[in-house]
């Protein structure tokens, strides 16, 4: 039996209240769908889109005081996306919806089955699965790789486990061999994994059972949990990295959900094969950034905070919300790291600049291009368009190419 089908089952005597967190992670959940669909269905030329969504810990469904839990989420994210797609549109787009809802309690298969047919009995292609996630993956796999055969295109995992270890690593490597185009959003206790990490063997095997050990440096992991008062950053600088190399995803974005009057940590790390997606989670973060916490650096360099050893040379580590300040510190940290990143490439296109480097920052495309501007104003690069010739527009593409601008100081005394 999962951690959540003990924490929560539900039955027709005691429905559970939703928690502030999973609040919060729906609303990411509901903003990335309803993102995602809206740019992959953003060209003209696009009349049909097969969408398949996995919820792997499922729930019941249904929450007191009316709220939904995240299958309804998702089938009402994608109606929303829908009606926002087409509103403005003579020649509509049709998204084809496939749903898996999988949960490993009979309790919360039950109720969750039951909420769907009360609230979207006319929906068609609504799979609930009464079973481990895990033990069903294969079979789903096979069924998405049918439908979409090119990668598994359109299919988006939400993996909103309670604890850390119900997912496996095997199955992130199995969703990413079989399906090279899907995505993935999983969830991890932060307080439940913190309490573990000691110079014991305890610690040592849950970093083994995570699939981590070969990413790792135990030793150093240790050491900065005495050092360092705020253990998130080593969530976010070691583990998630960790974890993004073991999964063997291209790009990731890590960060946590922590709303008010709540202390206990959420890490959410999406796992993208391309970096638009991984743009696309960018942006919902900022757009919802208020109950939500980055912990390191700036800049493209959000991961590589100096570590000495030295109780004077530990960095200020505290959580920092997404918000209008953070925004322009993350806008000037681009601003001291782009221009040697652009010296040493000596020539680089503006995607290929953020591929390169968005999973060292928390910043988004537009905030990208908005530091380039001003790198540019300042006259320590150059923006060339199309044509070869310098930019005189303030728009800037991502076919745009960058070159440093060298100016050469001589001393003639």
């Amino acid at each position: 039996m999962s951690k959540r089908s003990r924490r929560h089952q539900w039955d027709k005597s005691q429905i559970p209240s939703l928690p502030d967190h999973s609040e919060a992670k729906h609303l990411i959940l509901s903003g990335y769908i309803q993102k995602y669909l809206r740019i992959v269905c953003q060209s003209r030329k696009i009349q049909t889109y097969n969408l398949t969504l996995v919820d792997g810990f499922a729930g019941g469904g249904i929450y007191q005081n009316s709220k939904v839990g995240s299958p309804l989420v998702m089938i009402d994210s994608v109606c929303k996306a829908v009606y926002e797609i087409n509103k403005d549109r003579k020649d509509h787009v049709v998204i084809n919806p496939h749903y898996y809802f999988v949960d490993n309690d009979e309790l919360n298969h039950n109720s969750l089955t039951h909420a769907l047919a009360e609230k979207h009995s006319q929906l068609k292609h609504v799979n609930t699965i009464h079973g481990d996630f895990n033990t069903q993956l294969p079979n789903i796999i096979e069924h998405i790789k049918k439908r979409n055969p090119r990668g598994g295109g359109g299919a988006i995992f939400f993996l909103d486990q309670d604890g850390y270890s119900d997912v496996s690593i095997e199955s992130l490597n199995l969703i990413r061999e079989n399906l090279p185009k899907a995505e993935i959003i999983i969830n991890i206790n932060v307080s439940w994994l913190i309490d573990f990490i000691d110079d014991s063997d305890r610690f040592k095997n849950t970093i083994i059972n995570m699939g981590l050990a070969n990413h790792l440096d135990l030793n150093e992991i240790i050491k900065l949990k005495k050092d360092i008062k705020e253990n998130r950053y080593i969530i976010e600088a070691k583990l998630s990295v960790a974890l993004k190399r073991a999964a063997r995803f291209p790009y990731f974005r890590p960060f946590f959900i922590e709303p008010e009057d709540n202390h206990r940590g959420y890490w959410l790390l999406h796992l993208a094969p391309h970096y638009r997606a991984h743009n696309a989670m960018s942006e919902v973060i900022w757009e919802n950034g208020n109950f939500m916490r980055h912990y390191g650096g700036d800049g493209a360099r959000i991961f590589e905070l100096a570590y000495k050893g030295g109780i004077d040379d530990m960095p200020n580590i505290f959580g920092n919300t997404f918000n209008e300040d953070t925004k322009k510190e993350h806008m000037n940290g681009l601003a001291r790291d782009l221009p040697e990143i652009i010296w040493e490439a000596d020539s680089i296109e503006v995607s290929k600049l953020v591929e390169s480097t968005c999973n060292h920052s928390a910043a988004s495309l537009e905030m990208y291009k908005e530091s380039l501007l001003d790198i540019s104003d300042q006259g320590e690069i150059i923006i060339l368009g199309k044509s070869g010739g310098k930019k005189t527009s303030r728009t800037i593409l991502s076919s745009d190419v960058i070159i440093p601008k060298r100016q050469f100081t001589f001393d003639l005394k």
